[in-house]
């Protein structure tokens, strides 16, 4: 298991929706405690177990996770 302070904001949004979410923090450590999971066990995002992979103590990244990797959904257009 791991754990990992993370912050998610809405990097864009679909067509015909409403922008203003853009920028907005809609996930992450608000409480100040960490997110704790086990890589590969389907608890968390896609796109966030592949990011963490391979990652050691201490490493910081910045990580955009794309529709497919983050919602399962490859119909979803964006702007």
């Amino acid at each position: 298991a791991i754990s990992v302070y993370h912050q998610g904001f809405v990097h864009s949004v679909r067509k015909n929706e409403d922008s203003a979410w853009v920028g907005q923090q809609i996930d992450g450590s608000l409480d100040g405690q960490p997110l704790n999971f086990t890589v590969r066990q389907q608890h968390v995002l896609r796109g966030m177990d592949l990011a963490v992979e391979g990652l050691c103590v201490g490493d910081r990244i910045s990580v955009v996770i794309p529709p497919h990797l983050g919602f399962d959904d490859l119909t979803v257009e964006f702007e």
